[in-house]
């Protein structure tokens, strides 16, 4: 008999040792936890500034350049000065995007924008080691449609 409470006791042990070390993994920051503000720290300080036009060219902007770097944005969510983007591509690597916004007053463009213009810095990680050959690429391709997102709009003509 005290064979057996030696056995239950030690397989009570283990079970909870076991639960006890499952808990970080479920709070969201701990243990890789997915919690916006956490993943967006952990990328570091964003690139160089990239002037922009209205805030509302930025989606459009992000999805094109996730698009030609291969990824699809899974999850977006909105930081304190910036917007965060949860990336995947096809071979199920994970990535994320984080654009910080900066606007400007709106009398330093054109009348007629409907939304303030505004600089962006950004800053990524794909990969779960990181890639910095397809970071680059996907920060370039960011620059990249948000210039010409402005250009187009700069060349919009303007009624009164």
């Amino acid at each position: 008999m005290t064979r057996n409470r030696g056995y239950f006791r030690t397989l009570f042990g283990l079970s909870a040792i076991f639960a006890l070390a499952c808990v970080p993994i479920t709070i969201p920051g701990c243990a890789g936890g997915d919690a916006p503000e956490g993943v967006a720290a952990s990328l570091g300080p964003a690139g160089p500034a990239i002037p922009g036009g209205p805030t509302r060219d930025l989606d459009p902007a992000v999805r094109a350049a996730v698009s030609d770097c291969s990824f699809a944005i899974i999850e977006t969510s909105d930081l304190p000065g910036g917007r965060l983007y949860r990336l995947l591509d096809a071979l199920d690597r994970p990535g994320w995007l984080r654009v910080d916004i900066n606007e400007r007053a709106p009398s330093s463009m054109s009348s007629g924008a409907t939304t303030a213009p505004a600089d962006y810095a950004a800053a990524t990680k794909l990969g779960r080691f990181g890639d910095p050959e397809r970071e680059k690429k996907l920060l370039e391709r960011l620059k990249f449609h948000i210039e010409r997102l402005k250009k187009q709009d700069e060349a919009k003509p303007r009624t009164k």
